[in-house]
């Protein structure tokens, strides 16, 4: 059975709760109206439907919750239920939904905005899964595990030749739109059919318009393409080389030791 990820009750018994228009803490039942939790009071931005017990009563949109929508068939009036955990990071939580999308929660009150303007960029670009619905404290995006991907640190192996000539091109056109990765680790690829990949979790990314292609932050993206073609024995591309080996160089350290192991 699907819980309401807020308020810990199961979906089926939405209807026993205040039928009302919308607004702060509303949710949309099953028969398509929507509700507010047993114990709450309707605010001045509520107006109360009528008779709840009437299934065939049409749907109303939200009046009191301003919907922020992207073009795709995901209703983003109302936050979907929450299923299986996929993941915590240093940001926040990712889950399962039952509408078959993905939902990143934040764990500190709220999301970096820098994140999640990277998040819908690079979902436009086609680099990252695409972006349906965000506020504050919620992300929702698409599902690539529906799509056929799996991230290459579940699939236990390296990039193949046209895997990592694809990652390139994708950290190129990234690093085109001014934006920045610096985590790029197997767990944060993903492999597509098609021997495509996305970049996932920009978390430790921003956007900067008009930087350097030897600014150290673009760097640390090309050291980890450094890093997935040793190990898949390809060849690296010898601007990237050159690149590291200047910044290694201006800096009298490697840039590899400063961000940490874990990077890679």
């Amino acid at each position: 059975m699907l819980y309401d990820d807020r308020f810990h009750f199961p979906k089926l018994e939405l209807p026993s709760w205040s039928c009302l228009e919308g607004g702060k803490g509303a949710r949309r039942g099953d028969n398509g109206k929507f509700y507010l939790p047993p114990g709450s009071k309707p605010t001045a931005k509520m107006g109360v439907m009528g008779d709840d017990k009437d299934p065939n009563k049409p749907a109303l949109e939200p009046t009191g919750v301003k919907a922020k929508r992207e073009k795709s068939d995901i209703d983003s009036s109302v936050l979907p239920a929450l299923g299986e955990s996929l993941g915590k990071g240093g940001s926040g939580e990712v889950y399962l939904t039952d509408r078959g999308t993905v939902l990143k929660r934040s764990l500190q009150g709220s999301l970096d905005k820098e994140e999640i303007k990277v998040a819908k960029r690079m979902g436009e670009l086609g680099i990252s899964p695409s972006i349906y619905y965000s506020d504050s404290k919620n992300m929702e995006m698409e599902n690539l595990v529906a799509k056929g991907g799996r991230s290459l640190d579940n699939l236990g192996r390296s990039l193949n030749r046209a895997e990592f000539d694809d990652l390139v091109s994708k950290v190129d056109k990234m690093h085109r739109a001014g934006v920045y990765h610096r985590d790029l680790h197997s767990g944060n690829i993903f492999v597509m059919p098609n021997n495509e990949v996305r970049i996932i979790d920009f978390g430790m990314g921003g956007m900067e318009k008009g930087i350097k292609t030897d600014d150290f932050r673009i760097v640390a993206d090309y050291r980890a393409i450094q890093t997935h073609a040793k190990r898949g024995g390809h060849p690296i591309p010898k601007r990237i080389s050159s690149a590291i080996e200047k910044e290694i160089a201006s800096n009298d350290f490697d840039i590899a030791e400063f961000l940490g192991d874990d990077l890679f």
